[in-house]
């Protein structure tokens, strides 16, 4: 009995162990599998963060690609615009260069005028002088002759005419001298406005406006005053003067004298009235309180580029 319930003991405890041994394998295969699987489901997302991320880097690197084309097409287009540029800064030199010798040959013929003037000049004082000394002359020979009259008066009539007639020959060749003179003076004060320095001071005047449609204001200022050497009372000349002292310069008050003077030149002219209104405003107000004013209402006073005046 007692052996019997020792070998079933024994019996019950290899049939345990061996349940045990069963089990215990069996959990070690299903946490096997479970790693696999679990293995496999890592390996999965690591492929499918590879494959994102190799996505995103295709997506990028076509980002660039087309970036960089762009880009050359830019650098294509701003090198072609910068060869566009090269070549008018080129035609305006040259176009410069061209007028530079137009205007230097000007004024050179411009010079040889004004040394013919000084010639010219210089033989009127001579005449003049000469004609002086013979108006003396005659003057002391009248003052003479009528000497004379006075004394020969007595002596008849016929003598007094003779007297009478030298004397109004004598008034007669100091008129022709005086016509003479105011001919030449004439013929001098001609010259100084003919054809040639008309051009030349128009010339300038031109160069003058070009400058000042491209915002070169003291070289506008320059060439306009060079023109009013020439031609002082050119009223264009005299009036885009004033309207760039007036407008875009640091103290308006210097646009003044221009003004005036083209009211001096052509009191009728279309924008007299507003003119007048400026000057009134200019005269006013001192340097300071003027540079203000412009500054703020640059219109306020109607007168602007539109204004401007150019020549045919």
């Amino acid at each position: 009995m007692n052996k019997r319930s020792l070998r079933d003991k024994k019996g019950g405890i290899g049939m345990f162990l061996m349940v045990l041994v069963f089990i215990l394998s069996f959990s070690g295969l299903i946490i096997g599998f479970i790693n696999v699987y679990s293995g496999i489901k890592t390996k999965e997302k690591e492929d499918v963060q590879i494959t994102e991320v190799s996505d995103n880097m295709i997506l990028q690197k076509e980002k660039q690609n087309a970036l960089i084309v762009n880009l050359q097409r830019s650098l294509e287009d701003s090198i072609a615009d910068n060869d566009m540029l090269r070549n008018k800064i080129d035609q305006i030199s040259k176009t410069k260069e061209k007028e530079a010798s137009a205007l230097t040959e000007k004024d050179s013929q411009i010079s040889f005028l004004v040394s013919a003037r000084t010639r010219l000049e210089e033989t009127v004082s001579e005449l003049t002088e000469s004609k002086r000394v013979e108006a003396e002359k005659f003057t002391k020979e009248n003052q003479e002759l009528r000497a004379d009259l006075a004394k020969e008066r007595e002596n008849g009539a016929k003598q007094l005419l003779s007297y009478e007639e030298q004397f109004a020959e004598k008034e007669k060749q100091v008129q022709e001298l005086n016509d003479t003179i105011t001919f030449l003076k004439d013929e001098i004060k001609s010259l100084q406005i003919s054809s040639l320095v008309k051009e030349t001071a128009k010339m300038h005047f031109n160069l003058a406006n070009h400058f000042l449609k491209n915002k070169e204001y003291s070289l506008a200022i320059n060439e306009y005053n060079r023109a009013l050497e020439l031609t002082p009372d050119d009223f264009d000349a005299n009036y885009n003067l004033a309207l760039i002292y007036d407008i875009y310069s640091d103290n308006p008050l210097l646009s003044l004298e221009y003004y005036r003077k083209c009211l001096e030149i052509n009191p009728d002219f279309a924008d007299k009235n507003i003119v007048q209104e400026r000057i009134i405003s200019l005269s006013l107000h001192d340097a300071a309180s003027i540079g203000e004013t412009v500054a703020k209402e640059s219109d306020g006073h109607k007168l602007h580029l539109k204004s401007i005046k150019y020549k045919e």
